[in-house]
Order: structure tokens, then C-alpha cells, then sequence
């Protein structure tokens, strides 16, 4: 059994493809089609682009939705992983930015406060 280096579909030894139609001659079969997987360097990029670049959380939740919904079980496991992780990083930045408007609100009335209380210089 070989696989058609064109389609990928299964090909009995010395038959035509059912698929494409590709008829091997001899000696240039292929024993399994390729596959491709995410290379690690790369899924470290992506992960740290979440954390680095602005709006990243946001492209990680578009590119975990893509890759989840991947028939391929290795896209499909890291799609969901990178998606779960951007969605944690996105609520916790919000979060974040939401103590950070509260203590700067906080600190611009107790300011204004601090200015209004002190005595007029003539």
C-alpha cells in the first residue's frame, strides 16, 4: 500500500489513483504521506506574542479558534490550548486595566482633593 504523492489518497502497489487519476510507475512511490506539524519554535513565538504584542490575547483567541477546529488531532490539541491560554491572559489584562482606571481614579480626586485644601498664596 502507497499513498499518491499528488492527493495523499491511498493507492494499492501499481494501480491508478482513484482520486487524482496519477498511475505510479516504477520506483517512485511514496511509503506515507507527509504531514505537517507546528514547529516548536513557532508555537513559542505565538504564546509570546499573546504577552508582548498589544492586541495579541485577541489573535490568540482568532488562531486557537482556527487551529481547534482542525481535523488533525495535533492542530486541533494546540488550537484549544492556545485558545484556553488567550482567553486567561485577555480576562486577567482586563481585569488589570480595570484596577489600574480604579486607583487612578482614586488618586486624581484625592489630588484634586489635596489642591483645593491647600491655602491661597497672595
Amino acid at each position: 500500500m502507497s499513498y499518491c504523492p499528488f492527493c495523499g489518497e491511498k493507492i494499492e502497489d501499481g494501480s491508478k489513483c482513484k482520486n487524482c487519476g496519477y498511475t505510479p510507475s516504477a520506483g517512485n512511490t511514496y511509503t506515507s504521506p507527509e504531514t505537517y506539524e507546528i514547529p516548536t519554535w513557532l508555537k513559542l513565538v505565538m504564546v509570546a506574542a499573546m504577552f508582548i504584542v498589544s492586541g495579541g490575547s485577541i489573535i490568540g483567541v482568532i488562531a486557537g479558534a482556527v487551529l481547534s477546529s482542525s481535523k488533525d488531532n495535533k492542530y486541533n490539541f494546540y488550537g484549544k490550548w492556545i485558545l484556553k491560554a488567550a482567553l486567561i491572559l485577555l480576562a486577567v489584562k482586563a481585569v488589570i486595566a480595570v484596577i489600574a482606571f480604579i486607583l487612578i481614579a482614586v488618586l486624581g480626586v484625592l489630588n484634586a482633593a489635596v489642591i483645593m485644601s491647600l491655602p491661597e498664596i497672595a
